[in-house]
């Protein structure tokens, strides 16, 4: 669930009920009468707005999007099934019980990850075990839980059934939580290979050199890192100056 503004009707019922009384007292064959009848109407408008402003209500979250690639949305589609049997397990809990907070941070953290799969859905392979067993045994965790809670029982075994469950949704959470980072880690891999071929290349052909490195690392800009470029450039090459205008 989540918390959204809801509009009051009100505002609306407003701007008709002025245009009808308007006209019940007042006439309305000129130009000028439904001007006022609009300029009355308009403060009905606002005013019902500050009597009645927008509520805050629980809505249920809406599921995740398709991407348009076949076999990524064929796992979205099967996360978004189990992220609502998931909702629905949670469903009868109390306000604040620390099992639905869990699951709605795992739904959270689920979310993310097939967010990284709709800008990468040629990865789908990385995620995979999501939908074919994290998610359908923690479905089972939460429908275990919700089961044994609405059976109001306080024998031993199942309390201790319940609290190994709680405990084991808080390593449910983190367990999918180093899976983004993992996830992104590659990302992170991949674009700092790709800078350090661009900067062997670049040295390479005499456009980039250790002393201009560590003027671009040092954050040096200006006059000073054109004086360093002119140094460490070719003798036969071209060269760069700074003139004063005259």
């Amino acid at each position: 669930m989540v918390k959204k503004l809801r509009e009051s009707v009100m505002p609306i019922y407003a701007i008709g009920a002025a245009w009808l009384l308007y006209a019940l007292f007042f006439p309305l064959y000129k130009g000028v009468h439904f001007l006022a009848a609009a300029a009355l109407s308009a403060a009905a408008y606002f005013a019902a707005k500050m009597i009645f402003p927008p509520k805050e209500v629980l809505v249920e979250k809406g599921f995740m999007e398709l991407t348009g690639d076949e076999k990524a949305d064929k796992m979205i589609e099967e996360a978004n099934e189990y992220i609502r049997q998931m909702r629905t397990a949670v469903k009868g809990l109390p306000s604040g019980n620390s099992v639905a907070a869990d699951e709605e941070k795992i739904e959270e953290v689920t979310e993310k990850i097939f967010g990284y799969l709709k800008d990468h859905p040629d990865e789908s392979f990385d995620i995979h075990r999501f939908t074919s067993y994290y998610l359908p045994t923690t479905v089972k965790l939460l429908e275990t839980y919700q089961n044994l809670n609405s059976k109001n029982v306080s024998a031993q075994n199942v309390t201790s059934t319940m609290k190994k469950i709680d405990d084991m949704l808080d390593k449910v959470i983190a367990a999918f939580e180093n899976q983004l980072n993992g996830l992104y880690a590659y990302q992170a891999m991949d674009v700092s290979a790709e800078i350090n071929v661009m900067q062997d290349i670049l040295k390479t052909e005499g456009l980039l050199t250790g002393d201009t490195i560590d003027t671009v690392k040092a954050g040096v800009t200006g006059e000073s890192a054109v004086r360093d470029f002119e140094k460490d450039a070719p003798s036969d090459g071209i060269t760069l100056s700074l003139n004063e205008k005259k």
